[in-house]
């Protein structure tokens, strides 16, 4: 992933677990995402969380 796209992507990624669990504190959304594999401890989105927003972004493109 190129910078920006990692950038909003990690910034999508955050919202939604943000979303999902009600809170909207950041720091409590990252470590939700690192506790869950999304995320690793630099900050950035591993395997798992890119897929994970690839599948997500899919859904919500089709439901607009």
């Amino acid at each position: 992933m190129t910078s920006m796209k990692e950038f909003w992507a990690r910034e999508w990624l955050l919202n939604h677990i943000g979303e999902q669990h009600k809170t909207q504190g950041i720091l409590t959304a990252l470590e939700i995402a690192q506790n869950q594999g999304f995320i690793c401890e630099d900050g950035y989105p591993t395997k798992a969380g890119v897929r994970y927003i690839e599948q997500k972004k899919e859904v919500f493109t089709m439901m607009e």
